[in-house]
């Protein structure tokens, strides 16, 4: 569903409460982890993007509650093509980021779709019918010189 460009992310940082259904689709509900607020998306998710037309880094804070989001990281999907690997890196925090050189920042603007490897907590005894993604903390749009 396309949306106005005034109503989706531009340049800055975003606690995860402060983001809506404009912002990020495919979430959960708010949640708690050593007293940081997350937010669990489905295994297929969007962030929304304003259109740009430079180059700029998306960082998503996990916060390592799953581990490093690389390994449960399948694709970054723009615009129905897949942004090579070597764009995405991690730090030892759990902050994923994910390096969008201009052409894909352009296309950015219909969304950056996250596919990651399902998580589902039933299957380690958790009373949780969820299946996961990536728990986000927050995100950052970040433009590069």
């Amino acid at each position: 569903n396309p949306m106005s460009s005034t109503a989706a992310l531009s340049e800055g940082r975003w606690a995860i409460e402060e983001l809506g259904p404009s912002d990020i689709v495919g979430v959960h509900g708010l949640e708690e982890f050593d007293g940081r607020r997350f937010r669990w998306t489905e295994p297929v998710a969007m962030i929304r993007m304003a259109p740009r037309q430079t180059a700029c880094e998306l960082r998503l804070e996990t916060g390592g509650i799953r581990g490093d989001p690389l390994a449960s990281l399948i694709a970054v999907v723009i615009a129905g093509r897949a942004l090579p690997r070597k764009y995405c890196t991690n730090d030892d925090k759990g902050t994923l980021t994910i390096l969008l050189p201009a052409p894909f920042a352009a296309a950015a603007k219909d969304g950056v779709v996250l596919v990651c490897e399902p998580l589902s907590p039933a299957h380690e005894g958790i009373p949780d019918p969820r299946t996961l993604g990536l728990p986000i903390m927050s995100i950052a749009i970040v433009p590069l010189p």
